[in-house]
């Protein structure tokens, strides 16, 4: 063979050689990262590193309108769910002298028992109030807390705390101003007997009644009344049937 025969051959083995090592090449590759063919395949023993889960640190509406509110005078807790506001704490003379429609507005049979609680606020102003109750409030059980809105007193529902003997409003829109009412009791007294005909109720007795029930009377078909009525004397009660 001569030199010019063996020169085509070598030039092909060397090109065949280089395919050869160009694929070595890239099949490696494929082993190494980012590809990591190996490790999707599970052809490697190595285990998959753990992930951190990050939490995302939003605020929540609720938390982002909450606002806090400081000095609220003594006995006064305020907690805000949307807006601003504060209270500043009126006597109930002074209140009213100044507001003489809310004096003229109270509901009937109620009267106010506590200083009046101000609050001055914006539109979006929602949230709970605290009151403390006063030593001289009387009976719990008809205790109640109403609001003004500058032209009507509106109950405002409420819960007493037995162990801070605080007023607790519901949640919901705060009010032009609160105060605390109990129950007025009656201007005066009713005192009343039934008289019979076969009874007779003593003068000193009667001089103390304020209403008497005399007997009881009933219409008939024909238009006439039946039945009996005891006379009693004038005295400064009133007759009943």
């Amino acid at each position: 063979m001569d030199q010019n025969e063996s020169t085509p051959k070598r030039r092909t083995g060397l090109i065949v050689g280089g395919f050869i090592i160009v694929g070595v090449l890239i099949i490696l590759g494929l082993f190494l990262p980012p590809i990591s063919l190996g490790d999707r395949l599970g052809l490697t023993g190595s285990e998959p590193e753990a992930e951190t889960a990050v939490v995302d640190e939003t605020t929540t509406d609720a938390e982002a309108t909450t606002t806090e509110v400081t000095a609220m005078p003594d006995g006064v807790t305020l907690a805000l769910t949307s807006g601003s506001a504060t209270i500043n704490v009126e006597p109930q003379s002074e209140f009213l002298n100044s507001n003489p429609a809310a004096a003229d507005a109270l509901p009937a049979g109620k009267s106010i028992i506590s200083d009046v609680y101000v609050v001055s606020t914006d539109d979006a102003a929602t949230g709970q109030v605290a009151l403390a109750i006063p030593a001289t409030a009387g009976d719990q059980k008809t205790l109640d807390l109403f609001g003004w809105n500058n032209e009507t007193w509106q109950f405002i529902p409420s819960q007493i705390d037995p162990n801070s003997q605080q007023l607790v409003t519901a949640e919901g829109q705060l009010p032009a101003a609160m105060a605390m009412t109990q129950t007025a009791p009656p201007t005066s007294t009713a005192v009343g007997t039934i008289a019979t005909s076969d009874s007779e109720i003593p003068g000193e007795i009667l001089g103390l009644l304020s209403e008497v029930t005399v007997g009881s009377l009933m219409l008939n078909a024909d238009g006439t009344l039946s039945g009996d009525a005891t006379k009693l004397p004038d005295g400064p009660y009133e007759q009943w049937l």
